[in-house]
């Protein structure tokens, strides 16, 4: 009987967990720390304009662990996204670069030229803050949201791997513009 009531109380606590997750349509904005570099290894805009484009009404931030040699597969997946994508095209996406090892994998990989091609500036944050900063909307490592022209969070997820998603980051996109 104790088995029953335990499995009993397991689920409802999954149930209630997995029915009240965080909504990014709150107005939650997204915080940039102030200790980064922006890193191109291939000649892409280093300024920091992007980050602060008045003009584009939406960004995408994604959150990428360059420690992680998979984690990494991501930059690509982003700016091969991009660029055969009509609709992200002119969408600055941020990809906003942790690290453990002081870049050291990243570097490594552009400078060997295992990466062959980039045209998405990173985001280096030299402090690993960013989670810090924005840990109302950050619970893992993976974090990927739509923002609008204040940095207020529009969409959460990955559209890189979701199709439902995607269609939310279009749906949004087409509402802002």
């Amino acid at each position: 009987m104790k088995y029953i009531c335990f499995f009993l109380l397991l689920n409802l606590t999954v149930l209630y967990s997995c029915n009240h997750k965080k909504n990014y349509t709150s107005g939650v904005k997204v915080v940039m720390p102030t200790k980064i570099e922006i890193y191109s290894p291939f000649g892409a805009d280093t300024s920091r304009a992007f980050l602060t484009d008045k003009h584009s009404p939406i960004k995408i931030y994604t959150l990428i662990n360059a420690s992680c040699a998979t984690c990494l597969d991501k930059i690509e997946k982003w700016d091969k996204f991009q660029s055969e994508n009509p609709d992200f095209s002119k969408v600055p996406i941020i990809p906003v670069c942790i690290s453990k090892d002081s870049f050291a994998m990243l570097k490594f990989l552009f400078d060997s030229h295992r990466i062959k091609s980039m045209h998405l500036p990173m985001v280096l944050d030299l402090q690993d803050s960013f989670a810090r900063l924005n840990r109302t909307v950050i619970t893992t490592d993976a974090f990927t949201a739509l923002t609008d022209a204040e940095n207020r969070i529009l969409v959460g997820g990955d559209p890189l791997e979701n199709e439902k998603v995607r269609a939310q980051f279009l749906d949004a996109m087409h509402n802002v513009k």
